[in-house]
């Protein structure tokens, strides 16, 4: 537990008028001879929300605070000099109350006296109308001054939004006593004629959280971005409700936008405002703006929205109307967005009939029929787009399904089908599942050149061999090319996302149950490859979407990506139940573990910048710790520990499981650790007899996984990387993830290879973790990385890099 440190804050105080305490965490107040603070590092504390600490009783110094001080920022409070002199009292027994000089040094204040006598003062600090006198001693001596002390006063203040034409943002303000304090400045009182204002920090807080649950976008500096529709008489009725004045700005005209949808794919534009009873169109006016988005017509400035501008080049005018093409799809997107309408009245993909042969027919489930509307809709309207599924939802068939429909069929040619090469026997194996009657052959291999194109309709490749022959496929015309799996390209400066940028075709359709693994920068790749030239360059991009307008990002997504969760559509699937099982080290284990923390955060703590070498081994030097110390070097584990937590409570799991007669799955990270697990395995005759095992160097995949699924019993070992994706185990109930990884999704995609379609039994997932290692602090980040997935492509998201600060708090 830390210790708490409370400091009088000369500096601060002397301007505001008044004591200002700040309250800070500290591992172990220290004290010098000399009174000096000489205790590590210091972190802000919020008193009121209080950690349990050593040097006090938490609940009187929370209960205090909460009836004697007033909190004026997150950990800075106001108190009278009476109440301060309580407080000393209060806390006397335990060195805590030190005062922060103006250079930043702290002392501490051993006692509190009302004349200074004699004694020469070391410091002195005129507060209000008090004069503080600091003594080499530790003692500080508080005198009153003649005058009139200023009146302090604390109210709720009214808080006031104003919109800027500059930067396009709100500031949110809150006045006290007729002025103005911007949100998130470090004052922390406000000075008027009338005296003196406390600043209201807890309500201040929630307004400021409250703009962001309605729609704002919190930036820097207490300014915000609305994201939402751009409708002033709306904007106005809510803010009003929250009890928040919106200071207009009366010359300022932001004109209307109104859609029309016309023949041929074009759109129609109606950009006008109102001046009394008048409608001012803006059509033959548009190139006047230039590039500014604001342009002075006698006492009033119109503002352009920036998707106006950014469509200005592209609008074709037309008497007093814009008309914009539907080639310019992004713009075209932005304005629907910005207009107030709904981008699906202008592309219901639902209005869509799809045309199949009556086997295929019969086979689809009512999302799947929705999945293959999509992909007709947008094949029929030249555009690309990435059906993102969960894991187990058919996206394979609901490809092969809209290939067979019958009003497609009559515009194909060929179909490129881009697959990473575990998968090209499982792509040939659906089109022959399904009964169609494409001619469907492999590109790959050293004899690909024998390939008769002349003879295939489908031609199913790798990425490998799509970036070696990049120019031969280009070429050869595709129709359409699909991209399963299209997060293997999504480094958008990766020589293989080039080259499938390269390889052109009518439409091209990406397929994976996570676009967005580790960013908005991925999902931007995604876009650019299935919509080429569609969306802004890749900086613009970020600039634009980088923790802000998430809302309308959502939407311009809606209709390029489609994403269904396996427990929204599949209601008959049997359940899943998930359960972590801690496991705690040795005092072996955790000696070698804890060595290598001390060393990882050492090394890592004295880096000036993120280097992925070192924070990588480090890392893993841990993660195989906690799997097993035979993972490492003996020039690491030196005492030559043997013992594992987590394998003793895995063999302790497989035999029960395996008992009970369940199949099972476990996956792990490192084939290294799969070998130990094998071999302990092995030393029961039961087990080694029915014991599988896979990994990225495994030939004919999948005989073994027909192997493993006709057989009435069996132990499958799998690398998470080799068999995440590709495999349909469905006759295993019990899956075991004996080491987490990073990404959510990876654990995911192996979870998948049992709960799918098909599976007729509840599934059990149990993950192992070492308790009190970077273990568990690997499931907190698991959480953040699906927040982030489920936000964008279920909500709204923003990009999460790791700086040294998390790799730090890892350890």
């Amino acid at each position: 537990m830390p210790d708490l440190m409370i400091a009088f804050s000369a500096a601060v105080s002397r301007k505001n008028g008044f004591i200002v305490l700040e309250t800070y965490y500290t591992k172990q107040i220290g004290v010098s001879k000399a009174g000096k603070y000489k205790g590590g590092s210091i972190t802000a504390a919020d008193v009121l929300n209080c950690l349990p600490i050593q040097n006090a009783s938490r609940d009187v110094v929370q209960k205090w605070f909460a009836e004697f001080a007033y909190q004026i920022g997150k950990n800075s409070f106001y108190v009278t000099v009476e109440n301060f002199r309580k407080l000393h009292h209060l806390l006397a027994s335990s060195p805590m109350i030190f005062l922060d000089h103006a250079d930043a040094s702290l002392t501490l204040i051993s006692k509190i006296e009302e004349k200074p006598g004699r004694k020469r003062a070391k410091q002195q600090y005129s507060i209000g109308n008090c004069l503080f006198s600091c003594f080499s001693d530790g003692t500080l001596c508080i005198e009153n001054r003649p005058g009139a002390a200023s009146h302090i006063q604390a109210l709720c203040p009214k808080p006031h939004l104003s919109y800027s034409t500059t930067d396009q943002a709100y500031s949110l303000l809150f006045e006290y006593g007729g002025e103005k304090a911007a949100y998130m400045d470090k004052g922390l009182s406000v000075k008027t004629e009338d005296g003196i204002y406390l600043r209201n920090f807890q309500y201040e807080s929630r307004t400021g959280q409250e703009l962001q649950e309605k729609g704002f976008l919190k930036l820097t500096k207490g300014r915000y971005a609305y994201s939402g529709r751009r409708d002033r008489s709306a904007l106005h009725t809510m803010l009003s409700e929250m009890g928040i004045i919106l200071d207009d700005d009366k010359s300022t005209i932001i004109p209307n936008i109104k859609i029309t949808r016309r023949e041929s794919g074009w759109f129609e534009v109606d950009l006008s405002y109102n001046i009394g009873d008048r409608i001012i169109n803006l059509a033959s006016q548009i190139q006047l703006f230039a590039q500014k988005n604001e342009m002075e017509v006698g006492d009033k400035r119109i503002v352009l929205p920036d998707s106006v501008i950014q469509a200005k080049d592209d609008f074709v005018v037309k008497g007093n109307k814009l008309y914009l093409h539907q080639k310019h799809i992004f713009q075209l997107l932005r304005l629907i967005y910005n207009s107030g309408s709904s981008i699906t009245d202008f592309f219901p993909y639902a209005d869509v009939k799809p045309a199949l042969p009556e086997p295929v027919d019969k086979m689809a489930l009512p999302y799947q029929r929705e999945g293959i509307q999509w992909l007709k809709f947008l094949f029929l309207n030249h555009l690309g787009g990435c059906l993102a599924d969960d894991m187990g939802l058919g996206k394979t068939f609901q490809v092969i399904a809209f290939l067979e429909d019958n009003d497609v069929k009559k515009h194909l040619q060929k179909v490129l089908i881009v697959v990473p090469k575990s998968l090209l026997t499982n792509w040939k194996r659906e089109f022959e599942k399904f009964c169609s009657n494409y001619r469907v052959g492999i590109y790959h291999g050293n004899k690909r050149s024998e390939l008769d194109f002349g003879k295939c309709d489908v031609i199913i490749t790798t990425y490998n061999t799509a970036l070696l022959d990049k120019e031969y496929l280009d070429h050869k015309g595709f129709t359409i090319v699909v991209l399963d799996e299209i997060q293997t390209v999504k480094n958008y400066k990766s020589i293989t996302s080039q080259a499938i940028k390269e390889i052109h075709a009518e439409m091209k359709i990406g397929l994976s149950g996570t676009p967005m693994e580790n960013g908005i920068s991925e999902l931007w790749n995604v876009m650019d490859i299935v919509n080429p030239g569609a969306f802004p360059g890749h900086s613009a991009f970020l600039h634009r979407y980088h923790d802000r307008n998430y809302d309308e990002l959502k939407e311009i997504l809606n209709l390029f990506i489609l994403r269904r969760m396996k427990k929204d559509v599949l209601k008959q699937l049997p359940p899943k139940y998930e359960q972590i099982i801690y496991c705690d080290m040795d005092i072996a284990q955790r000696r070698l573990y804890t060595g290598i923390n001390i060393a990882v955060k050492s090394a890592i703590s004295r880096l000036k910048i993120f280097a992925a070498p070192v924070v990588l081994k480090g890392l893993t030097l841990l993660r195989e710790c906690c799997c097993h110390p035979l993972l490492l070097d003996d020039t690491i584990n030196v005492e030559g520990v043997v013992d594992s937590c987590k394998l003793d409570a895995l063999k302790i799991l497989v035999a029960d499981l395996f008992e009970s007669g369940h199949k099972i799955l476990i996956f792990s990270n490192y084939t290294s650790m799969l070998h130990l697990i094998r071999q302990e395995l092995e030393k029961r005759s039961e087990y080694k007899a029915n014991l599988f095992y896979l990994d990225g160097k495994t030939q004919q995949r999948n005989l073994l996984v027909e192997q493993f699924e006709k057989a009435s019993a069996g132990i499958f070992l799998i690398s998470i990387k080799a068999g995440g994706v590709g495999l349909n185990l469905t006759s295993a109930q019990d899956v075991i993830i004996y080491d987490p990884w990073w990404n959510p999704f990876v654990e995911q995609q192996a979870i998948d290879r049992a709960y799918r379609i098909g599976q007729q039994q509840a599934v059990n997932v149990y993950k192992l973790v070492a308790a009190n290692t970077i273990e568990e602090k690997i499931l907190d980040m698991q959480k953040d990385k699906e927040q982030d997935f489920e936000e964008l492509i279920n909500g709204i998201s923003t990009d999460k890099n790791i700086d040294l600060n998390k790799i730090l708090s890892l350890l």
